[in-house]
């Protein structure tokens, strides 16, 4: 089957991953109704990334408390850590990754395991 359109939408994720290649790091959210093809999206027209990928699915209809599950779980994937982090909310995951994506501490340098992230959900 053949993917059509979504020129705007590759754009705004090349951008950001071209960004992220300059040594930034990236939040993307890629919202819109089910069934509307956003994981097509992100999988056919995002490249494989050389950087730490970050993607996980919150669910409408799942408990906030497992939709957090899920995202510690693709944090552990995306940045290959050795045990799945158990954070109690987003707001915990999200000043995770904020504080430790940029800088090593006492460096100017980016981490070279987290220091270039694209963050999809």
């Amino acid at each position: 089957m053949k993917f059509y359109g979504r020129e705007q939408e590759t754009v705004v994720l090349r951008r950001n991953q071209d960004a992220v290649r300059n040594g930034a790091s990236r939040c993307v959210v890629v919202t819109g109704r089910r069934r509307a093809g956003k994981t097509r999206l992100i999988l056919e027209r995002l490249p494989a990334a050389d950087m730490p990928l970050i993607y996980v699915v919150i669910y409408q209809r799942t408990s906030e408390r497992r939709n957090v599950e899920l995202f510690c779980k693709a944090i552990a994937e995306g940045l290959k850590l050795d045990a799945v982090p158990r954070w109690e909310s987003f707001e915990d995951a999200l000043l995770f990754l904020f504080k430790n994506s940029v800088h090593c501490p006492g460096s100017n340098k980016p981490h070279p395991r987290k220091g270039k992230m694209l963050m999809i959900y």
